[in-house]
């Protein structure tokens, strides 16, 4: 008996092999165009892309190989990936031919852990405020956080956007280390600016499970969920 986690709707199924859209891949089964084992489908049905065969016309549709990277971002790249300045893209440091998409991006003048992958419920399990998952990062700062500030950081307080709860100490004299789950624009450096603290250097150390190790900066390897 099929495992009921294996099956999903065909038109996702469609869409995540990046032959089109999932609004085209509904139109294509509205239009009976699309089958699974040779059989006419409509909107709703589910497959499972491991063992059935889906096709659209004489087009075969096949699963799309999923990729995760993690990758030691150096500071002075950018996340975009067009950019009319010429600037230098963390994408120049990756040579696959898969189409990525970051999960969480880093500021330009930021470095360490960015994970890139083409599997959307990976990077959703990651990001999703809902998740909450931990992100830590190591900042120098232009002086050291005073025992009264730390406390009042560690207790909480409220930023324009909203009330936030860092867990932050310090590593050594102007060196902390701060985690967050929140991943608002900008949210480490607004934390520090605060209370008049200046960020000199920022480096994502971890996110989640998944930790920068040894990986220097503008390496990347593939690592496995």
């Amino acid at each position: 008996m099929e495992k009921k986690d294996n099956l999903e709707r065909v038109q996702k199924i469609i869409a995540e092999s990046g032959f089109c859209s999932r609004r085209k891949a509904e139109e294509f089964i509205e239009k009976g165009q699309v089958f699974v084992n040779d059989k006419q489908i409509k909107i709703g049905d589910k497959a499972d892309v491991s063992k059935d065969k889906i096709r659209i016309g004489n087009k075969q549709i096949k699963k799309k190989k999923k990729v995760y990277i993690m990758l030691n971002k150096p500071r002075g790249y950018i996340t975009t990936a067009d950019d009319m300045y010429e600037r230098k893209k963390v994408t120049d440091l990756i040579d696959i031919n898969e189409r990525l998409f970051y999960v969480g991006r880093l500021d330009r003048d930021a470095s360490g852990l960015l994970l890139m992958t083409n599997d959307g419920d990976w990077a959703n399990s990651l990001m999703h405020p809902s998740k909450k998952i931990d992100k830590e990062y190591h900042a120098e700062l232009d002086r050291p956080i005073d025992k009264k500030t730390l406390a009042i950081m560690n207790k909480g307080f409220k930023l324009k956007d909203g009330y936030i709860r860092p867990r932050v100490k310090m590593i050594s004299k102007n060196f902390c280390s701060l985690i967050i789950h929140e991943g608002k624009n900008k949210i480490v450096k607004r934390i520090f600016n605060e209370f008049g603290y200046r960020v000199i250097q920022l480096k994502r150390v971890k996110v989640g499970e998944y930790r920068l190790g040894r990986l220097k900066p503008g390496e990347w390897k593939y690592i496995t969920p």
